[in-house]
């Protein structure tokens, strides 16, 4: 839960501008993608997220994970930025 309460977390989604609901038969083709295979090695729980961004086409994904930030220079970043927030 991104190290934070239900309540945190809840808080957070209703803050969204926009919520992309993945079905799992959307989201199954990208299981076996390289990027998220090389995800998984480096943190198996943080690999469903590399696989969602690249479901929707998203052009980053937001993570502190120092490791993942350095895997994934192109597509993970700390702050959204701002041309596309």
């Amino acid at each position: 839960m991104a190290d934070c309460s239900p309540a945190t977390l809840r808080k957070r989604i209703e803050n969204l501008r926009s919520l992309n609901v993945i079905e799992d038969r959307n989201l199954d083709p990208f299981l076996g993608s390289p990027l998220v295979s090389r995800a998984a090695a480096i943190d198996p729980d943080d690999a469903i997220y590399v696989a969602a961004a690249l479901a929707v086409g998203a052009d980053c994904l937001w993570t502190r994970d120092k490791e993942m930030l350095n895997a994934f220079p192109s597509l993970a970043v700390r702050i959204v930025p701002r041309s596309q927030s």
